[in-house]
């Protein structure tokens, strides 16, 4: 049985197979089909995960303090069940909803992005907006590519 795809999603394996290589060097994805919304766009980039045919890195871009969170600041600090660049991480977003690059400088840029992950997970922060990162070819996509497209 034949995958089926729209139009739009063949122009996006397409150009994801033009312009990036199978091994995550697609930071920031221009857009495919420039008279696509952003919405729309991230819509048939999800829709070619659920299929396995590309696979796709989220990136948080706007986070801030939960209840739980905002209690546990308040809390003893020395008694934070949390490590320090979760702390700096916590009280950077303290007063209002930050983007990563307002935590402190203390905690290292390549690091905010799991620390962000990992409160959120255990309810101490929310994330309020999120984007598409890094977007590759999985090995399906680039065998439905391979064979559906050869001449």
């Amino acid at each position: 049985m034949a995958l089926q795809l729209s139009a739009s999603e063949w122009q996006c394996l397409r150009w994801l197979q033009q312009h990036a290589s199978h091994n995550h060097e697609a930071l920031a994805v221009p857009l495919p089909l420039p008279q696509l919304s952003t919405v729309r766009r991230d819509r048939l980039w999800q829709q070619l995960k659920a299929k396995g045919l590309v696979d796709f890195d989220v990136v948080v871009t706007r986070f801030g303090l939960s209840a739980t969170g905002r209690m546990l600041l308040q809390l003893d600090r020395s008694v934070l069940p949390v490590t320090p660049d979760e702390k700096w991480v916590l009280r950077s977003c303290r007063d209002r909803s930050i983007h990563p690059d307002q935590i402190a400088y203390k905690v290292p840029h390549d690091q905010r992005q799991a620390l962000i992950a990992g409160l959120a997970e255990q309810g101490l922060l929310r994330i309020t907006r999120q984007q598409i990162g890094k977007i590759w070819l999985t090995p399906a996509g680039a065998a439905v590519l391979r064979y559906d497209c050869a001449p």
